[in-house]
C-alpha cells in the first residue's frame, strides 16, 4: 500500500512540475503573429515577344504560383517579368517558395511607379533551396500594394 502511495505521489509530482512548466511558458511567452498567405487580385506576365499561342498559355501558367499546389509548377518559357496586385497594401516580411528550381528571382518594390528592389530578396538563386517550403525573409519587413519579380 505505502509502495502504491509512493507512485501515485510521484507521478502527481511530475504533472504538476510539467503543469507549472507548460505555465510559466505560456505566461512568459508573447504569440508571435500568425502568418497571413496573401493571394494576389491580379498576376500579369509580360509576354510582348511571345507569339500569340504561347503568350496566351504563359497568361494562364503563371497563376500556378500562387496555387499553394505544390504538385504544378510555372516554368517560364523565358525570363518572365510577373507583376502581383494585392487587394490592399499589406505589410511583406517573407516570401515563401516550395522546392528548389533553376532560377532566380528578384522581389521589386512599386515605389510611385518606379520598381524598387528589395536587396534582402534580390538575386536569390532558388536552387539552393530545400526540397519542402522555404522562406525567405526579408531584411526589414515593407508595405505593399504591387510587386515585381
Amino acid at each position: 500500500m505505502a509502495r502504491y502511495r509512493k507512485v501515485r505521489f510521484t507521478v502527481a509530482s511530475i504533472s504538476a512540475c510539467i503543469i507549472i512548466l507548460v505555465a510559466a511558458v505560456v505566461v512568459g511567452v508573447s504569440p508571435a503573429p500568425d502568418p497571413v498567405k496573401l493571394t494576389p487580385s491580379l498576376v500579369r506576365v509580360d509576354t510582348s515577344s511571345l507569339p500569340p499561342d504561347e503568350a496566351a498559355a504563359e497568361l494562364e501558367a503563371v497563376w500556378r504560383l500562387f496555387d499553394g499546389d505544390t504538385t504544378s509548377a510555372y516554368a517560364p518559357l523565358q525570363t518572365a517579368q510577373v507583376t502581383i496586385s494585392l487587394p490592399e497594401e499589406k505589410s511583406i516580411s517573407r516570401i515563401r517558395t516550395f522546392g528548389a528550381s533553376s532560377y532566380h528571382v528578384n522581389v521589386y518594390l512599386d515605389n510611385a511607379g518606379n520598381w524598387e528592389p528589395v536587396p534582402s530578396l534580390t538575386g536569390i538563386d532558388l536552387s539552393t533551396l530545400g526540397s519542402s517550403w522555404n522562406s525567405l525573409k526579408a531584411t526589414d519587413p515593407f508595405n505593399a500594394t504591387h510587386l515585381l519579380l
